[in-house]
């Protein structure tokens, strides 16, 4: 008799952004020496990159539990995430000005607290994924991430919907939302949800055996034009691009686990592309897109 793979909801999410990363760390014990570039220094009155990301979320966060700024403002001061003086007060009204906008679109779809924990035991095709699951409110699972919408936003959302929808109790809420800062997803309850997470699940299986030639940006580049007729001509070429990058952004296959698992080689191939589908077909079927241009340049 087979013995039951038993997964957490995180580990498939977890595998989905980074397939080659989940099976050399977690199936074969390897662990790459990541280099961390040094941060050049700012001009003493301007927050860097990751600090004002990092600020950002916590004051949407804040805000979406009903916390007043105030107290946050003095503790960002404190502890030397501003500029020192009146100039680190001022930037961080700005962006709390701009925060108390994303964080009221949150809270008109997650208004008041939201529902207890809901815990989720599902088996299909030999796996028992278990999970607890949060961010649900009487309107739907929410997700909101004050950024550019990402590609592992987007397969989050997608895996938690078919985890919520398959196993959710009756009554329960099986609608979902993602909120960007240049856009929105939104799901109305599925029921093929059991066929499309058996799917993802017998491709978690094939990728802790074996790379998998699913890279999460290059993927949904590929998928979203080959979904297009008027695009599909030019979805592989249009995906290299991604891959590989360009002077202005880097590619992906310049992620380090992409490069001990296919470095040296062009994996943008047949099982490349079905894969892509497999995984961005369904997800972008199901999720409707609304771009938001206030918060396209963010």
């Amino acid at each position: 008799m087979a013995t039951e793979t038993v997964i957490n909801i995180t580990e498939l999410v977890d595998f989905f952004a980074n397939p080659c990363r989940h099976l050399l760390q977690r199936h074969l014990g390897i662990f790459l020496e990541l280099r961390h570039e040094t941060m050049e220094e700012d001009e003493p009155f301007s927050l860097d990159h990751l600090c004002k990301y990092a600020l950002e979320q916590e004051m949407v966060a804040r805000l979406v539990e009903g916390e007043d700024l105030s107290v946050h403002r003095t503790v960002a001061a404190s502890r030397g995430d501003l500029p020192p003086g009146e100039p680190g007060l001022v930037i961080y009204d700005k962006l709390a000005t701009a925060a108390s906008e994303f964080a009221a679109q949150v809270a008109a779809v997650a208004p008041g607290p939201p529902l207890p924990t809901l815990e989720l035991q599902i088996e299909s095709c030999g796996v028992r994924l278990v999970g607890r699951m949060e961010r649900i409110w009487p309107t739907g699972l929410v997700h909101y991430r004050y950024a550019k919408l990402k590609a592992k936003d987007r397969l989050r959302m997608w895996i938690e919907y078919l985890c919520l929808n398959c196993a959710a109790p009756v009554n329960y809420p099986r609608n979902a939302f993602l909120l960007a800062s240049d856009a929105t997803l939104t799901a109305a309850p599925v029921s093929d949800s059991l066929s499309e997470l058996a799917n993802l699940l017998a491709l978690y299986q094939r990728g802790i055996a074996t790379p998998l030639r699913f890279f999460p940006e290059t993927a949904l580049e590929y998928a979203k034009k080959a979904s297009d007729p008027k695009k599909a001509a030019k979805a592989l070429a249009d995906a290299g691009k991604k891959w590989h990058g360009s002077e202005d952004y880097p590619g992906e296959k310049d992620d380090p686990w992409f490069q001990r698992c296919f470095g040296g080689t062009d994996p943008l191939d047949e099982d490349f592309m079905q894969l892509s589908m497999a995984v961005y077909g369904p997800l972008l079927a199901h999720l409707c897109e609304k771009k938001s241009k206030k918060g396209a340049d963010k």
